[in-house]
């Protein structure tokens, strides 16, 4: 009997399986450009203060780093068709768990916000739009664990940006990048 086939199809399904997983638990090019939108945001924040343009910049990195992701993630890795990856069911379960916890992240912080008034400047409801994206925002676009955290810290600035703040904001007043 030639075992010849069958190797060749077990080598194509291995290539297969590689190359699905680019479609959700690689894009080493999406981790570089997060790096490179979390230093402009640091920087922007850390040099610029609060205002309108340090919320336009965080922003703007933000929706950089999530649509050229996908970008990199469709033109670069995926070149030869759409393939999808099936997650182990550990990685499914921990999607959903973190999924689960940003939920209830985001109603805690929704009834302490609105509990404090925060709804009485219309940048408190920017805010909390940024707040309430996050979980559907991660369930969508944040597939891996390093994709996550850097996705919340992303939306996270993105929400104290919005409401005249920065993130490098302390207690002694100033930045924690200019001491």
């Amino acid at each position: 009997m030639n075992d010849t086939p069958l190797r060749s199809i077990e080598e194509v399904q291995k290539l297969t399986q590689e190359y699905a997983s680019y479609s959700q638990s690689k894009n080493g090019l999406g981790n570089v450009l997060g790096g490179v939108a979390g230093l402009a945001i640091v920087f922007a924040n850390g040099v610029i203060g609060p205002g309108l343009l340090t919320a336009i910049l965080t922003i703007g990195f933000t929706i950089c780093w999530l649509v050229g992701k996908e970008v990199i993630r469709r033109k670069v890795y995926r070149s030869f068709g759409e393939a999808r990856e099936l997650w182990s069911p550990a990685a499914r379960r921990w999607h959903r768990w973190a999924i689960s916890f940003l939920i209830l992240v985001v109603i805690v912080v929704w009834i302490i916000f609105i509990a404090f008034g925060g709804l009485a400047k219309p940048q408190g409801w920017l805010y909390l739009l940024f707040v309430a994206s996050m979980p559907w925002i991660a369930w969508r676009y944040l597939r891996t664990t390093s994709e996550f955290v850097v996705g919340v810290f992303f939306l996270c600035a993105c929400a104290v940006t919005s409401m005249g703040a920065h993130t490098g904001s302390s207690a002694g007043g100033g930045s924690a990048c200019s001491r």
